[in-house]
């Protein structure tokens, strides 16, 4: 099914919800059309504040899905006869639309929400302002915080009894893309600068600073969301580019363009060891970005087997050899990395052959 189908889908759910729930509520009937279809009025005010509920947004941004429903001819707005400031919403949907069995490809409720006001944005050629602000980076981090890490990873756990929760951190994409990935790309830089390292002159600091904050930004927006680093192929980055140009479709023009050129280094190396090849001839930047997410990878493996959650381990055998060249490659890498080697290796030869491997 094509995006754009996808997209419908989701905003035919949001008329469910209003049928069902304030039509239902407020024993508001359909009249049916000559056309077979159903038509439900229901006061503007009463839709707006159910949105707002619904998806913890403010005003606009219930306005906005509203507006999108219009473009998209969901629904109608009729003045009412008794005030010129009073609308009906008027929605004229097929009982088939209504069906809960064709609900599909919905997103959770809070990347739902942004998706929708993201849309409305885009739609009305709106760009994110102040006025806009506050609301927007509530509904993003929201989002984010919706969407769990290692989810494959934790399940295998839970499989194998290894824990009841199958991790002992749980992981939000927030923390990961805001914080963690952020301060760990620090830390490196740093060694990397203090150290005078042969590398560090090619290294864009800025550049990189913007890459660490916004790599994972599409999954707070995508449908499919964080996808395990195992799992991820081409069709899966494609749809995550699509996320994010939604994205960049309401931010500035000078902004959308800086964050385009940091996700051309978050993208540059992956579909190389894809390939079965090394990135010895890719750029600096997109190598030590590379080099950073393989250090958070080993980082929270370490932690998560620590803590008795084994199949984390699988990052041990799925990351080698990156690690392998990373080592010779960047001094802040084999700093961080070298003390675990010996471990890692050990760990390999006890798993090699445990059931929780190749899942």
């Amino acid at each position: 099914m094509a995006q754009e189908e996808r997209v419908l889908r989701t905003h035919l759910d949001i008329i469910r919800e209003l049928v069902e729930v304030l039509c239902s509520e407020k024993g508001i009937n359909a009249r049916e059309l000559d056309d077979g279809k159903l038509e439900y009025k229901i006061a503007d005010e009463r839709v707006l504040s159910f949105l707002m509920r619904k998806y913890k947004m403010p005003r606009y941004g219930a306005e906005g899905i509203l507006s999108h429903l219009f473009m998209k001819g969901l629904i109608e707005f009729h003045q009412s006869e008794h005030s010129s400031v009073w609308y009906w919403i008027v929605i004229k949907v097929s009982g088939r639309d209504l069906a809960k069995n064709q609900k599909i490809a919905e997103a959770p409720p809070a990347r739902q929400a942004l998706r929708n006001y993201l849309f409305s944005l885009r739609d009305a050629g709106r760009k994110i302002d102040l006025a806009e602000f506050t609301g927007f980076c509530r509904l993003f981090t929201n989002s984010l915080a919706e969407e769990k890490r290692y989810e494959l990873l934790a399940g295998l756990s839970r499989k194998y009894n290894f824990s009841e929760s199958g991790e002992a951190l749980p992981e939000a994409v927030l923390t990961h893309t805001a914080f963690d990935t952020p301060f760990l790309g620090n830390m490196m830089l740093a060694l990397e600068e203090d150290e005078e390292t042969a590398c560090c002159n090619f290294l864009d600091g800025r550049l990189l600073q913007l890459a660490f904050f916004v790599h994972d930004f599409a999954e707070g927006i995508s449908l499919k969301g964080d996808v395990d680093f195992v799992n991820k192929n081409s069709a899966i980055e494609k749809e995550e580019e699509e996320a994010l140009e939604l994205l960049l479709s309401v931010v500035s023009p000078a902004l959308a363009k800086r964050i385009r050129k940091a996700t051309l280094v978050v993208e540059e190396v992956p579909p190389i060891w894809r390939r079965g090849e090394t990135p010895e001839k890719a750029s600096w930047n997109g190598q030590f970005f590379n080099a950073v997410e393989n250090a958070g990878y080993i980082s929270r493996a370490l932690y998560e087997v620590q803590a008795g959650n084994i199949p984390f381990g699988n990052v041990f055998f799925d990351q080698q050899e990156k690690v392998e060249y990373y080592v010779k490659k960047f001094e802040s890498f084999r700093a961080f990395i070298e003390p675990y080697l010996e471990l890692m290796q050990e760990f390999r030869e006890k798993y090699k052959n445990a059931p929780w491997r190749k899942q």
